[in-house]
């Protein structure tokens, strides 16, 4: 048995499958047409539209009467203006290159020596945290020293250990 193809299927059923296309072009054209409508009801969007419409109109009857006189005139015009409008572009492009070196060269030495800068104040914080420990540590000893030495009978005994802070309970648990 044959099975019946997409479009023999929709001719069956009375539809003409290039059709399909054609419906969506008329609802798009039926929805800006409305659309169109319902916004002419404003009278200041009216009188606005009809002056953009008159506007538009005499530059283009313009154009067109220009170009029929005198076509290689317009032509050059034309010509003229798109090297003109080029040589603007390839004058900022520069521009912006030599923008972006520049800030790219400028910002690059300071922001090296910062990294740079940085990475030794780290070492040096490292490097004096190092020595605050060896600091305590001597003073520790030297405060174990002066008590077994004002109380020899003190090195029976071992050295207090500072007690810990008990951790506050979680109160949001």
């Amino acid at each position: 048995m044959k099975q019946a193809t997409t479009h023999e299927t929709q001719a069956v059923q009375g539809q003409d499958p290039s059709q399909k296309g054609n419906k969506l072009l008329t609802g798009i054209a039926v929805g800006a047409a409305v659309g169109g409508v319902v916004a002419l009801v404003d009278k200041r969007t009216r009188t606005k539209v009809i002056n953009s419409a008159q506007c538009a109109k005499n530059s283009t009857t313009g154009f067109v009467t220009r170009l029929r006189e005198n076509p290689s005139e317009v032509k050059d015009d034309w010509q003229h203006r798109i090297k003109v409008a080029s040589g603007v572009i390839k004058e900022v492009t520069s521009d912006l290159k030599s923008l972006y070196e520049k800030v790219n060269n400028e910002l690059n030495g300071p922001v090296q020596s910062i990294k740079e800068e940085s990475s030794q104040l780290v070492e040096s914080a490292q490097g004096v945290q190092e020595d605050l420990q060896d600091i305590g540590d001597k003073v520790k000893q030297a405060g174990e020293e002066v008590a077994t030495k004002a109380n020899p009978e003190l090195e029976k005994y071992p050295a207090p250990q500072p007690e810990t802070v008990p951790s506050q309970p979680n109160r949001y648990q």
